[in-house]
C-alpha cells in the first residue's frame, strides 16, 4: 500500500538541493521519490511559479498556492512542512486542525518555546505523529567541527 505525501513550501529542502536522477537524497521531494510505499501528490507553495517549476522537476500535477485546497483535493496521508520558521507554528496547527495525523516539518518548530510547547500539547491531544528534520551530517562546515572536536 502507497501513502499520498504533498509538499508545502517549495524551496531547497522541499527538493532544491536534489536532483531527480541523483543517488543522494538530501530533501523531502527526492525522500517521496526514492521510497516505495510514497506517493507525491501535490504541492503547495504562496510563489505559483516557484511551484510550478518545483511540480515539474518532481513529477507532480496538483500544485497550489492554497493549503486548504492542498489537503481538501489530495487527502494526504502525511504532510512535510518545508516553509520559513515563522510560518511552522500557524500550518501545523492548521494541519492538526484539519485531521492530518502525519506532519513531516522542517526544524525549528517554531519561532520560540511557548509555541513549541503549545504545539506539542496539541499533537499529544490529537495523537498526531510529527517528525522535525535535523541537521545534515554531510554539511561541510559540521564535518569540519567534529574533525577539530576529534583532534
Amino acid at each position: 500500500m502507497r501513502v499520498n505525501a504533498v509538499i508545502i513550501g517549495c524551496g531547497k529542502i522541499a527538493g532544491g538541493y536534489d536532483n531527480v536522477d541523483s543517488n543522494k537524497i538530501r530533501t523531502h521531494a527526492k525522500a517521496y521519490a526514492n521510497n516505495n510505499k510514497t506517493n507525491l501528490v501535490g504541492v503547495c507553495d504562496s510563489n505559483i511559479k516557484k511551484a510550478k517549476a518545483f511540480g515539474k522537476k518532481w513529477n507532480v500535477k496538483y500544485i497550489t498556492t492554497s493549503v486548504d485546497d492542498l489537503i481538501k483535493d489530495c487527502n494526504p496521508d502525511i504532510v512535510s512542512i518545508c516553509t520559513n520558521t515563522e510560518d511552522h507554528f500557524f500550518l501545523a496547527k492548521k494541519l492538526i486542525n484539519l485531521g492530518i495525523k502525519n506532519i513531516w516539518m522542517e526544524k525549528p518548530s517554531s519561532e520560540n518555546l511557548k509555541k513549541t510547547i503549545k504545539l506539542s500539547r496539541l499533537i499529544d491531544k490529537n495523537k498526531t505523529y510529527f517528525t522535525i528534520s535535523y541537521y545534515r551530517r554531510h554539511e561541510k562546515s559540521l564535518s569540519n567541527l567534529n574533525l577539530e572536536i576529534k583532534k
